[in-house]
């Protein structure tokens, strides 16, 4: 996977670096997912973990491509879960956060 790190207004957003954002985070992820689930759905059980990003929970300024990006990786989780429930499959994620706490809080950064 190669990172792309969209943070800009959006009144400057790049579209070319908008269509590469989910293509990034989210279509490796369908595309891995759906040769693993075949093999998965036949034992009728199994996990899928998914490391992910925290950073749609919390609107930030300027981060709009990258929070969009993240919040349909999210929802890919959901539906998965749905989807694969049937088959004893779970489908969970991590969200990792690396942000100061104060930007938890206020939603701005000390600095």
């Amino acid at each position: 996977m190669i990172a792309i790190h969209v943070f800009a207004p959006v009144e400057q957003a790049d579209p070319a670096k908008m269509r590469v954002a989910p293509e990034t985070w989210v279509a490796w992820r369908f595309h891995m997912i759906g040769k693993v689930a075949p093999h998965i759905q036949a034992t009728r059980s199994g996990e899928i973990l998914m490391i992910m990003s925290a950073a749609p929970l919390r609107s930030l300024s300027n981060h709009s491509t990258y929070a969009t990006a993240l919040a349909a990786d999210n929802a890919l989780v959901k539906s998965l879960s749905q989807k694969l429930a049937p088959f004893n499959i779970q489908v969970n994620a991590i969200p990792q956060l690396h942000l100061k706490p104060d930007l938890l809080t206020t939603g701005a950064s000390s600095q």
